[in-house]
C-alpha cells in the first residue's frame, strides 16, 4: 500500500469531522470510515503518521516503535490489538492530564516525583509521566506477560532502566497468588471463578509501594477496590491517585460515587471524574499539602 499525500487530506477530514454538516458527519460514522477517521486521528500524536495508518488498517500483528510528536519518547504499539486505542485515551484525549492542584501538590515534592503504575499495560502511562517529569522514577505492576514484555520494550527504547521498573505481578492488598485472563491486552484482568483461559499469576500487596509513592494511577480492570478501601491507604504518604474506577466488582451500584466516598474516606480531594459511556471513568484524588 503506498502511503503519501492522500492521508495527509484524511487527516485534515478527520480533524474537521465534528464541525462537517449532519450529513457529512453519518456518511463518515459508518463503521469502516469511522475506524479509518479514529485512526488517522490517533496517529496525530505520533511521528510517521502514514505508516501507523497503514498498518492499523491492515490489521496485522506487528510491534513497531514510534516517537510522540510532541517530545523524544518512544513507545511502541502492538498493531491489530487495541493498543491504539489506549494510546488515544493517554495522549489524544488527554485522560490523565493532570489537574493544576495536583501539579500544586507535586510541586511541593523535594526529589522527583516516584510514580506507582498500576496496571502499566503497554507502558503509555509511564511515558505520559517522563514526559511531564522528566527525572521521575517509575514502578509499574503488570502481571501479563505480553503487556509486561512491552513496557520493558519501551523502558529499553527511552533508555530509562535506570528509574523505570516492571514488577511483573499482579496489584493486590496481599502476598500470594490470583487466578488471572491475560492475552487480552488493555482488558487483561482478574479472572472470575471458572472462567476459561485463566492461570495462577503471582500477586503482591501493593500498599507499602503506595507509601513510597508521590503520584499513583491505578488500572486493573476491576481489582481496584480492595486496594481503595484497605484502611492502610489512609496512612499512605503518596500524594495524588488517578483511578480508572469500574462497576465490574464494584460494592455499591454506582462506581463513581464509591470510588469517590472510599478516597475522601482516606483523606483524599476528590476532583470531577471523566466519565465514559460504559459506566467507568477516570478521576483524581489529592492529599491537601
Amino acid at each position: 500500500m503506498r502511503v503519501g499525500a492522500p492521508w495527509a487530506h484524511t487527516a485534515e477530514m478527520a480533524d474537521r469531522v465534528d464541525s462537517l454538516p449532519a450529513p457529512a458527519r453519518r456518511v463518515l460514522r459508518r463503521a469502516p470510515i469511522e475506524r479509518l477517521v479514529a485512526t488517522v486521528k490517533r496517529s496525530a500524536v505520533l511521528r510517521g503518521r502514514a505508516a501507523f495508518v497503514a498498518r492499523e488498517l491492515v490489521g496485522r500483528r506487528a510491534v513497531v516503535d514510534y516517537r510522540l510528536r510532541d517530545g523524544p519518547l518512544i513507545v511502541p504499539v502492538r498493531h491489530g490489538t487495541s493498543d491504539a486505542v489506549t494510546l488515544d485515551e493517554v495522549f489524544l484525549t488527554r485522560d490523565y492530564a493532570i489537574p493544576d492542584r495536583v501539579r500544586a501538590v507535586l510541586a511541593s515534592v523535594q526529589e522527583p516525583p516516584r510514580v506507582l503504575d498500576l496496571g502499566a499495560n503497554a507502558g503509555y502511562f509511564g511515558a505520559f509521566v517522563l514526559g511531564e517529569f522528566p527525572e521521575a522514577r517509575i514502578v509499574a505492576f503488570e502481571p501479563d506477560p505480553d503487556n509486561a514484555d512491552t513496557v520493558r520494550r519501551a523502558i529499553a527504547a527511552n533508555h530509562r532502566a535506570d528509574r523505570w521498573e516492571v514488577i511483573e505481578a499482579c496489584a493486590a492488598t496481599f502476598d500470594g497468588r490470583v487466578r488471572f485472563l491475560p492475552g487480552q491486552y488493555s482488558l487483561s484482568r482478574e479472572a472470575r471463578e471458572g472462567e476459561p483461559g485463566a492461570t495462577d499469576l503471582p500477586a503482591v500487596d501493593v500498599l507499602p509501594h503506595l507509601g513510597r509513592s508521590d503520584l499513583a494511577k491505578i488500572d486493573i480492570e476491576g481489582a481496584e477496590w480492595p486496594i481503595i478501601a484497605d484502611p492502610r491507604l489512609a496512612g499512605c504518604d503518596v500524594r495524588a491517585i488517578v483511578l480508572e474506577y469500574h462497576p465490574d466488582r464494584c460494592p455499591e451500584p454506582d462506581a463513581e460515587a464509591t470510588a469517590s466516598h472510599l478516597l475522601e474516606a482516606a483523606g483524599f480531594c476528590v476532583g470531577a471524574a471523566r466519565r465514559r459511556a460504559t459506566g467507568h471513568g477516570v478521576l483524581w484524588a489529592w492529599k491537601p499539602k
